[in-house]
Parts: C-alpha cells; sequence; structure tokens
C-alpha cells in the first residue's frame, strides 16, 4: 500500500498502534498440572499473559493481587473450591 504523503502513513499506523488493548491477564486455577500448563500455551499463543495457580487459595490470593481480565477456575479444587 503506497501513501501520497509519508506524514500521513507514519500518523495512520501510529494511531492504530494506539487503539490496540493491552495484552490481557488470563488466570487459570486448575490443580491438573498438564491441563493448566497447556491452556496457558494456548492462550499464550493467541497472545494472552496466562497466570496460573495450583489451588483454590493461590488463585484467590493471585486474583486479588493481579485483578486479571478473566478467571478459569476448575470447580472442584483442593483447599477452596472455585465456587468459594
Amino acid at each position: 500500500m503506497s501513501f501520497i504523503c509519508p506524514q500521513l502513513q507514519r500518523g495512520v499506523f501510529h494511531q492504530l498502534q494506539l487503539r490496540l488493548p493491552a495484552i490481557q491477564t488470563i488466570l487459570v486455577i486448575d490443580d491438573d498440572e498438564s491441563l493448566r500448563d497447556t491452556i496457558s500455551l494456548l492462550l499464550e499463543q493467541e497472545g494472552f499473559r496466562a497466570v496460573q495457580a495450583a489451588d483454590g487459595r493461590e488463585g484467590f490470593e493471585k486474583a486479588i493481587t493481579l485483578k486479571p481480565d478473566l478467571l478459569l477456575v476448575d470447580l472442584r479444587l483442593p483447599g477452596m473450591s472455585g465456587t468459594e
């Protein structure tokens, strides 16, 4: 694609970059390590930041401190269930 005015070209791309959202953080809470790793890998391949927790208590603490954009929670976790 060519532009008549190079300044316009730089301005258009700069505006597009400013509109892109920041990397979104997803907290994956699951006691199954292989499942947790697989989900995290898939999310990272899609451009998300995946943070992992192995149980409900660890997940709760990370959710409070990190304030992720989304939680993926196994409902049956040791210590503290995913519904608590």
